[in-house]
């Protein structure tokens, strides 16, 4: 049963980054939309597993399915490496290590903020 909730999760994840995407195409060959997508599924992912600790409201079903499932299918390591490559082909270093450093820095950094911050909050909510 747990993979259902894991492939409606990664369904509406899939969906939700294309969606995403499709509004911050620029035009300058940057590819924003995978710097955004997965600085901010970064973040939900601590944010929610940390919070997660704190409360039973949500079955672990329904938790796989949003942490895995749509968190999963929304964020991409495989578009951000072609993205990578494809900026290394143009040879345009300066962009692609930019790209890189935003993904993987950033991702590092946004997920230790969501956990900070679930963290913080629980604090603040025992009291």
């Amino acid at each position: 049963m747990k993979y259902i909730y894991v492939g409606i999760g990664g369904f509406l994840g899939a969906v939700g980054r294309y969606l995403f995407g499709e509004l911050f195409v620029l035009q300058s060959g940057f590819p924003i939309a995978i710097v955004i997508i997965n600085l901010l599924g970064s973040f939900l992912l601590g944010y929610l597993v940390e919070g997660f600790r704190y409360t039973t409201k949500l079955s672990s079903k329904v938790r796989l399915g949003i942490t895995g499932g749509f968190l999963g299918g929304f964020t991409t390591f495989s578009t951000f490496s072609l993205d990578f490559v494809q900026l290394l082909k143009q040879q345009d270093i300066l962009m692609a290590v930019v790209f890189l450093l935003s993904n993987i820095i950033g991702g590092l950094i946004c997920a230790y903020l969501g956990l900070k911050l679930a963290t913080y909050q629980n604090k603040v909510g025992a009291k």
